[in-house]
């Protein structure tokens, strides 16, 4: 967070005029990313904690959302030399955070393994979605 906190700011200072104009994009589609985030978070939440896979492995699972920073935003737009906000595809994202349970008697190889396997599965449940 403090990089994309620290490239805003110089963001905001080196270029104001982007900085405002995108920012005031971005305002009037913030409600919209909040209720998309918040409905994608709890259909995923849901999903994966009634799966019975990582129910029967004591798997711990995050879900969180956000949404892309300015700066990062802009240089992407700049980058591609397209300035519509409607063909950025990453503006809002999830991200699962998954630890496997188990007991103790596992080794880390173990451990490893079945937590490649586990997210493997998560993203098999997040494509049937």
């Amino acid at each position: 967070p403090f990089k994309s906190e620290l490239e805003d700011i110089a963001f905001m200072y080196l270029y104001p005029e982007e900085y405002t104009r995108l920012n005031q994009r971005l305002g009037m589609r913030q409600t919209r990313f909040a209720v998309t985030l918040n409905n994608s978070i709890e259909v995923l939440e849901s999903t994966l904690n009634n799966d019975p896979t990582l129910q029967s492995q004591n798997a711990k699972i995050e879900v969180v959302g956000r949404t892309k920073e300015l700066y990062s935003l802009w240089h992407k737009m700049e980058m591609k030399h397209d300035r519509n906000l409607d063909h950025i595809t990453d503006l809002v994202a999830l991200r699962v955070i998954l630890t496997p349970g188990g007991d103790n008697a596992n080794t880390k190889k173990q451990e490893a393994d079945s937590g490649v396997w586990l997210c493997y599965h998560v993203l098999g449940l997040v494509q049937h979605l």
